[in-house]
């Protein structure tokens, strides 16, 4: 079979860097020469010591031969003429980033639109397969009509897995409202303000900052909640984190969250940030999730019962993509 090259930013620990070691660590299982691609080329690179136990190989631009596979990233059209007679898999691991990409000094020259317009059009022509992470982003591939798509999904890190079946269980939580500063910041400010006004101070807010992995998940497993009020532009990780480890999650209605099947969780638990008074249905919901959790945290199980089957549905995937044969 053709070499697997997956591009990735180098030095870049983030849910989207760590899903390109996770495919390449799944196709070397199934005996696929798989190999990090870190960009810019024509820098020295290695992988980053998160992800070394995932234990994927560096390469670099002299390891290809015509034919090989290049996987990139939505945030990487740019780099399409670079591999010309290669077969190129282009993984939609959100959608919004695809209009964030670090335009070309020729990009900024026109409005984001018209040269994200004009970007579609030459993954129309260049692309061999889209592969999508989310439900949310194979609307989006349909919508536009760019081709050949394929699920390609992800999975949580293994320190998230472990004992997801008991973490609804956890009784010793703390009135921790957890969230992203980095998401929804206007947002999010908006319902820390209400909730002041509540005079609801045994109500801690923790934002997620200035931690390391094993704080993140320290945090998620004391805390009774988190919020996310940011653009969701993928199936992001940390609302599944944060219900792995135990927590209730509490979410807008924006990019992937507006559908059952990125963010399968009952509808009471996802509140339209584009309305007037928003705040006040979010903190009315925060409140009554800090005050009863053990009310509120198995009705979660279903959704956490799905993250506990990602793994094996993503190995389904890897296989179905690139036709690997399942071992008998």
């Amino acid at each position: 079979m053709a070499k697997v090259f997956l591009v990735a930013p180098t030095g870049i620990v983030t849910g989207g860097t760590e899903l390109s070691q996770q495919l390449g660590h799944s196709l070397r299982r199934h005996g696929v020469d798989a190999r990090m691609l870190y960009t810019p080329f024509d820098q020295p690179a290695a992988t980053p010591e998160a992800f070394i136990r995932y234990d994927v190989p560096v390469a670099s631009l002299d390891d290809m031969t015509p034919g090989d596979i290049v996987v990139l990233p939505e945030a990487f059209p740019r780099l399409l003429p670079m591999f010309k007679g290669m077969r190129i898999y282009f993984w939609w691991m959100s959608v919004d980033n695809f209009f964030m990409v670090e335009f070309s000094r020729l990009a900024r020259m026109f409005p984001r639109w018209l040269y994200a317009r004009g970007t579609m059009a030459r993954l129309r022509q260049g692309v061999d397969v889209h592969l999508y992470q989310s439900d949310y982003a194979r609307q989006f591939l349909e919508a536009n009509k760019l081709g050949r798509a394929e699920s390609l999904t992800d999975y949580l890190a293994q320190e998230y897995l472990d004992g997801i079946e008991t973490a609804a269980n956890a009784t010793a939580r703390e009135n921790l409202l957890v969230y992203n500063p980095k998401k929804g910041a206007e947002r999010t400010a908006l319902i820390l303000a209400e909730l002041e006004r509540r005079g609801r101070t045994d109500i801690k807010p923790a934002p997620l900052q200035n931690m390391n992995r094993d704080q993140v998940k320290d945090l998620l497993t004391r805390a009774k909640l988190y919020i996310d009020f940011g653009g969701h532009p993928g199936k992001d990780r940390i609302p599944r984190e944060a219900a792995a480890k135990g927590a209730c999650i509490l979410t807008n209605k924006r990019g992937s969250a507006a559908n059952a099947r990125d963010v399968a969780i009952d509808e009471y638990y996802k509140v339209d940030d584009t309305r007037d008074g928003f705040a006040v249905e979010a903190v009315d919901r925060i409140i009554a999730i800090m005050d009863d959790f053990g009310s509120h945290a198995p009705r979660f199980d279903r959704y956490r019962a799905s993250i506990a089957a990602e793994p094996a549905r993503f190995e389904d995937e890897v296989r179905a993509v690139f036709g690997i044969q399942a071992a008998h």
